[in-house]
Parts: C-alpha cells; sequence; structure tokens
C-alpha cells in the first residue's frame, strides 16, 4: 500500500510519511495516544484499552487493544531513506544527459571529418583545374571553413541537446522512429547550410559555397548514419535510465512496507 508514496511529490509524500507516523512515536514517548468519536473513546498503546460508554455492548467492555510497534526515531529513519531515495533516483536522471551529449559530440566529431573531407575533395578538385593559387591560399580558406565548420557545430550541437532534453522520440519505435531521426538530421544540416551561407565568402575564394554544399550533400547517407547512431544510443540510454528509476522506486517501495511491518 505504501507504493503510492513514492510516486508523490515530496512535499505531498513526506506529509503523509509524517502524519503515519506522528502516532507511532507519541505512543513511543508516552506510552499510549487516545482518539475519541461520540461517546467512545480508545487508548492505543501498551495496556490500553476501550473506555466504557453507556452505549458499550457487554462482551466489548475491557477488551484490550494490541500494543503497536513503536520507534522513537521512526521519522528521523524514514525521511533518511526517503532523501536517500531521491539522491539516488536524481543522479541517476542527472546521468543520462550527460551520457546522451558524450555520445553526441563524439558522433559530432566524426561529422566534422566528413564535412572537412568534403572541403578538401573539392580543393583537390580545384588544384586539378590547373587554377593559379598557392600553398598559403589553401591554408588560409581551409582555416576559415574549419572555423565556420566548427560554430555551425556548435549550434548543432545545441539543437541536439533540445531534443534529447524534449524526450520527444524515446517511444518511438520502427517507422516512427526513422522518420524523426531523418527530419532530425535534414534540420541539423539545414543550420549548417544556412550557418555557411550566411558567412562565407562570396568572392575572393578558391573553392565557392555551391561546390562546398555539393560536396557536403554527397555525405549525406554517412551523416545520416551517424545520427541514427547518435539517436539509437540516447534512446537506449533513456530506457535504461527509467528502468533503474523503477527498481530504486521498488525498493524504497519494499523497504517502507519491511519498516512499517
Amino acid at each position: 500500500m505504501w507504493e503510492f508514496l513514492s510516486k508523490l511529490p515530496t512535499a505531498w509524500s513526506s506529509t503523509i510519511i509524517v502524519a503515519a507516523i506522528i502516532a507511532i512515536v507519541v505512543v513511543a514517548l508516552k506510552g499510549k495516544l487516545s482518539a475519541k468519536w461520540g461517546k467512545n473513546a480508545v487508548d492505543v498503546g501498551a495496556g490500553s484499552s476501550v473506555k466504557e460508554s453507556k452505549d458499550t455492548p457487554k462482551d466489548e467492555k475491557n477488551k484490550t487493544l494490541p500494543a503497536k510497534k513503536s520507534c522513537g526515531d521512526c521519522v528521523l529513519i524514514m525521511m533518511g531513506e526517503r532523501e536517500k531515495y531521491e539522491i539516488k533516483t536524481r543522479k541517476t536522471i542527472d546521468r543520462v544527459l550527460k551520457n546522451q551529449m558524450n555520445n553526441a559530440e563524439q558522433k559530432l566529431v566524426e561529422i566534422q571529418t566528413l564535412l572537412i573531407n568534403a572541403f578538401t575533395e573539392a580543393l583537390y578538385d580545384k588544384r586539378n583545374d590547373q587554377n593559379e593559387h598557392t600553398v598559403d591560399d589553401e591554408a588560409v580558406q581551409s582555416k576559415l571553413f574549419y572555423g565556420l565548420v566548427r560554430d555551425a557545430l556548435l549550434l548543432v550541437k545545441d539543437e541536439i541537446r533540445r531534443s534529447f532534453k524534449e524526450n520527444g522520440f524515446f517511444d518511438f519505435n520502427g517507422s516512427e522512429f526513422t522518420f524523426y531521426v531523418r527530419d532530425k538530421i535534414k534540420f541539423l544540416l539545414s543550420i549548417l547550410s544556412q550557418h555557411l551561407r550566411n558567412l562565407y565568402p562570396s568572392q575572393g575564394v578558391i573553392v565557392d559555397l555551391q561546390k562546398i554544399l555539393k560536396s557536403i550533400e554527397s555525405k549525406t547517407t554517412e551523416i545520416e548514419a551517424l545520427g541514427f547512431e547518435m539517436y539509437t544510443h540516447a534512446k537506449e540510454a533513456k530506457l535504461e535510465a527509467e528502468k533503474q528509476t523503477k527498481e530504486l522506486r521498488t525498493e524504497f517501495s519494499n523497504w517502507i512496507d519491511s519498516f512499517i511491518g
């Protein structure tokens, strides 16, 4: 019957727990607890009994109530265990996003490598065209592109974190999950493309923007595969955390039943 306590907000469940335990503590400290209704009165505790009223049946007179289990530190013990349960639960939940983002950062490094490779291929094509440019020119433009990609992927990373926090895909299976990830990858690539369009120079460059965007588009399948790995890991990490929090809730509920019993 204590299962629902572990699911309630802290303030509610704590209040219910304290109210339930106070009677035990009073009995432990004073030896009995009196309760009255109408003409009847009941004393709970050692040596307690039902007080007679004029309407009390003869066969109920002098019936002694069983002594209740008592513990002077019950409230402190209960609240201490509740706090341990909440700390473990918070840590489990907090670890989820950290786990997800650590994996996402690894995948973004791999995506960055794909983008740099795409740019290098485009630069190599221009070199084969025998256009007049120096190694220094290539180095300057490469540095510019690397900087833009790095900044764009920071924006992408923020969007990924937001999608993880929203928990909008953890219950998806099969085609639902596939459609979600593909749409998300398209959106993330659009962030990258828009960032390049906004800041990449239109003149005085070896490789023009359209050539770069076309090279990036050729890597879409590989980028999409990394995106699926990223979101699949995020989903599995979330589901595992939910399993652990459920186990913690059950463990705490069982402890309460054992303690009260």
